[in-house]
């Protein structure tokens, strides 16, 4: 029997069951946007980048929140050949595999949705500056700047209507809105 790698669900920041020691485990919140500052250098050799592919570069660099986390990682090539495959999996020469090959480069940076709750990572919608803020040269995992401690079952419940809503008044001039029971004989 073989193991599939990503099978079930991700994990959901805002589960209503905490008690799972993997639910509990931290997440990580990063900033609404990119990079600022000096940008990485394109890192492939063989090829100069085009102009299209240099405005993508400099565009995911800076406007995407996960190039945090692809600094950190010194994933540079990985962003490139995910670029160079991104211009050619729109064209319309593009065949299967190259598709699947840009889905499965998109997850692996955390360009998916699934992709950033898989690896325990979510946008903060709220902060202009990065949360995590911390030196190139401090090699190490991203670290955990602010819990996130999700809304409670009973403040999430507290605005939602009853199920069963009131009855209402009977009016006896009120003519029966389904069909009759001698219809069906």
């Amino acid at each position: 029997m073989a193991i599939r790698a990503n099978t079930g669900s991700a994990p959901d920041l805002n589960a209503l069951r905490r008690a799972r020691p993997a639910d509990q485990a931290g997440w990580t919140r990063l900033p609404n946007h990119g990079l600022t500052g000096d940008l990485p250098e394109w890192p492939l050799e063989v090829e100069e980048p085009d102009m299209q592919e240099m405005a993508l570069w400099n565009r995911m660099w800076r406007d995407f929140p996960q190039a945090h986390v692809w600094r950190r990682q010194h994933n540079e090539v990985q962003v490139a050949i995910y670029i160079r495959t991104a211009i050619f999996a729109a064209s319309r020469s593009a065949k299967a595999p190259i598709l699947t090959s840009f889905r499965q480069q998109s997850d692996a940076l955390l360009l998916t949705p699934l992709a950033l709750r898989s690896s325990r990572h979510t946008i903060d919608d709220q902060s202009g500056e990065p949360v995590v803020d911390m030196d190139v040269a401090q090699a190490g995992p991203l670290a955990l700047v602010t819990p996130i401690k999700p809304p409670s079952v009973r403040d999430r419940m507290a605005g939602a209507q009853p199920a069963v809503a009131a009855e209402p008044e009977d009016d006896e001039d009120d003519e029966p809105t389904g069909p009759e029971e001698d219809e069906f004989e």
